[in-house]
């Protein structure tokens, strides 16, 4: 049989009234004092190395996410120009600055690359929309739907030139008796 554990004030526990503390195994229980911080020849801190002599990995640099976000853009602004042509004009004007800071954070913080990574990545319809969006802006001018000065900021050529490199004039009527008249009618037209 083993021999009883001797009380001893230093190790074990009392009560308020100086009698021991038993546990449920029938043993006196242990002081529990404030935990003292671990020596410096402790094993587990000269096994591991601190933050700063870790290697650092190279971040992955995110991608120019400028494109997609000038595309967003367009695509704000193509609708935009039907009912509000200065709101469209707006966002046609400074879209391409609000898109150049915008990849510039990206590429110094990573949760902001992941925020534009997934708002840009609209898949396949993306891609058809930002096809189809130039050819039907450059449409819209064509017919005077949309005007020259919003579909150019759009991406569309003016009519004029398309009609120029075409070798289409406008007709001038005959009895235009000036260059003034001859020009401002060239314009109505």
């Amino acid at each position: 049989m083993p021999e009883p554990e001797m009380f001893d004030p230093d190790v074990h526990q009392a009560d308020d009234e100086g009698q021991p503390v038993v546990t449920s195994a029938g043993r006196y229980a242990k002081k529990r004092g404030p935990k003292s911080a671990p020596s410096a020849a402790s094993p587990r801190r000269t096994a591991t190395r601190s933050r700063s002599s870790r290697p650092s990995t190279p971040r992955t640099k995110a991608p120019d996410f400028r494109p997609g976000l000038n595309g967003m853009f367009q695509l704000i602004a193509a609708p935009l120009a039907f009912v509000q042509p200065l709101d469209a004009m707006a966002v046609a004007q400074h879209g391409p600055n609000v898109a150049e800071a915008l990849n510039d954070l990206a590429q110094e913080r990573p949760e902001v690359a992941m925020v534009l990574q997934r708002l840009l990545s609209v898949g396949p319809y993306g891609l058809v929309i930002a096809a189809v969006l130039p050819l039907t802006v450059q449409l819209l001018h064509n017919h005077d739907v949309l005007p020259a000065v919003a579909a150019v900021r759009l991406g569309a050529v003016p009519k004029d030139e398309l009609a120029a490199a075409l070798g289409i004039v406008p007709d001038v009527p005959a009895d235009a008796d000036n260059v003034a008249d001859n020009v401002a009618m060239a314009q109505a037209a």
